[in-house]
Order: structure tokens, then C-alpha cells, then sequence
């Protein structure tokens, strides 16, 4: 990886640290239904003109990924950052989605898993107990099963996500949007206050984070790391992005004065450990398959 795209994963992982933050200035005025909804719909309008249709017979794959990647993803994450009102341990507590993403490969294709993918998904779910047993995180513990399963969304959608074809990264946000809106707006009008109320009486500080979520996080975040994926291994660049939920973790702490305990770093190091862990066992045995088939 040369040092331009090494400084470009960096700049991704520093918009996407800060998106914990923006998403928590949002929710100030914003209920997590409507403004996910809210923010897909930004997302739509920038990114319609890169929406492509599919490969045929790829439409039903293509919604349930885009539902749980998008929609049921966000809606869940942003009611538990609403919850929890602080954006360090949800950000850790997030990063599960990739020990639950080698999981749910074994389940769904049958994949492989190694003594040391056993350790790391252990190691993780260890780390969650820890921050789990945190003082601040006991009386939240509804935030952390809401960021669980907002995770098991992800995880799940990222797996199915591997067998679509022919899509490129805008086409696919424009998409997601597509699909989740229609689900999630009645249920935020329904669940929420009137949305159009909320608009209305949401100050500045809100709407730049509502803005900051869907274009830098969103399009411009994403943007980048489709363009780094591509020019680059993905197992050189996924490792770097553990420095995401520390940035969340320091700018929380900077800025809102969210609370960091013994159990939120040790608890922090061992989920991050697990998920680098699950990273680099899963590049070993990917090696090993590569050099069995030759």
C-alpha cells in the first residue's frame, strides 16, 4: 500500500470516528427512525444519477443486503447511540460485526473456521462482558443488545453482500436507500414523533450532523474505502480500520466528557484484539485454501 492510500484509510477512519459524534449532535433533535430515514434520503438525491439496475436475479439478494447493511443496520445503531448517549463504548461494542461475520459464513456458506477464529470470536465476546459489566454500561444495557443486533445486521448483510455482481459502490448506496426508506419511514411515523415537527425545531448543530453523516460519512467515506478495496488487498486495509472506534472513544471523551473506566479499555483492547484476530485468521486460511487448489 503506497503512503497516498495508507493517508487516505486514515482520513476514512478519522470521518467515520467523528460520525459517532455527528450522529449524537443529530439526535438531539432527531429521533434514530427519522433520521436514518432523513439521511437516506440526502443520500438519494446526491447519489441517484449512479443507480443502476441489477444483474437479473439478483433483486431479492440485493434488497436483504441493502436492508441490513442499510436500514435495520442504522436504524438500530443510531437507537442505541440515543440510548446510550455516549458514542465510545457503542463504537466498540459495534466492532462484533466482524467476529459475528465469520460466524454467520460458517452458517450460511459453509466456510471453514480455524482454531485461532475460535479464540479471536471468544476474545471478542469476552471484551463485550467486560464492557457490559462497566457501571455506565449496567444502566444502559438495552443500548448494548440494540448495537448487538444493529451489528448482526451488518454481519449478516456483508456475507450475503459477497455474491453480488455488478455493482458499483454509489449504485449500491443509491440502492440502499432505495429500500430502506419505504420500511422504515411508516415505522417512524408511526413509532416516532410527527417527523415534520422534528424538522422544524431542529437547530443548526443537528442538521450538520445529519449532513455530516450522509455526505462525508456516507458518500464520501464510503466512496474512498470502495476506491481502496479496489487498488488494494482488503486485508491490508480492514486492519487499519480498528482505529475507528478509538478515535469514536477519544473524541467522545474530548468533546462530551463520555465516561472511559478500566472496563471500557481492557473490554475495548480485547474486542479489537478479537476482531484483528479474526482478520488475520481469516487471510491465514484463505492462503491455505488459495495453496491447496493450486
Amino acid at each position: 500500500m503506497t503512503r497516498q492510500h495508507l493517508a487516505l484509510v486514515y482520513l476514512v477512519c478519522a470521518i467515520w470516528g467523528y460520525n459517532f459524534i455527528a450522529i449524537l449532535m443529530a439526535l438531539d433533535s432527531f429521533e434514530p427512525f427519522s433520521l436514518t430515514v432523513i439521511r437516506f434520503v440526502i443520500v438519494l438525491i446526491v447519489l441517484f444519477p449512479f443507480l443502476r439496475q441489477p444483474v437479473n436475479g439478483q433483486w431479492l439478494r440485493l434488497a436483504t443486503v441493502c436492508l441490513c447493511n442499510g436500514g435495520l443496520h442504522f436504524a438500530l445503531l443510531f437507537t442505541a447511540l440515543r440510548l446510550a448517549d455516549q458514542a465510545g463504548s457503542i463504537a466498540v461494542l459495534f466492532q462484533t460485526y466482524v467476529p459475528m461475520s465469520a460466524l454467520i459464513a460458517v452458517l450460511i456458506l459453509k466456510e471453514q473456521i480455524g482454531g485461532l477464529q475460535i479464540i479471536a470470536i471468544v476474545t471478542a465476546f469476552l471484551g463485550v462482558l467486560v464492557i457490559s459489566l462497566g457501571q455506565h454500561v449496567i444502566d444502559h444495557l438495552d443500548a448494548v443488545a440494540v448495537v448487538l443486533f444493529s451489528a448482526l445486521f451488518l454481519a449478516t448483510g456483508s456475507v450475503l453482500m459477497r455474491s453480488l455482481k455488478g455493482i458499483t459502490a454509489y449504485s449500491y448506496q443509491a440502492w440502499t436507500a432505495v429500500f430502506s426508506i419505504p420500511v422504515l419511514l411508516p415505522l417512524a411515523l408511526w413509532l416516532e414523533a410527527p417527523m415534520i415537527d422534528q424538522i422544524r425545531s431542529a437547530d443548526s448543530v443537528a442538521w450538520i450532523g445529519v449532513l455530516y453523516s450522509a455526505l462525508l460519512a456516507s458518500v464520501v467515506g464510503h466512496g474512498l474505502y470502495y476506491i481502496l478495496i479496489q487498488r488494494n488487498p482488503v486485508n491490508q486495509v480492514t486492519p487499519h480500520l480498528l482505529t475507528v472506534p478509538v478515535i469514536a472513544v477519544l473524541l467522545g471523551y474530548w468533546l462530551r466528557d463520555d465516561p472511559v473506566g478500566w472496563r471500557l479499555i481492557v473490554g475495548g483492547m480485547m474486542v479489537l484484539g478479537g476482531v484483528l484476530m479474526t482478520i488475520l485468521a481469516t487471510r491465514r486460511l484463505a492462503r491455505c485454501r488459495a495453496a491447496r487448489s493450486v
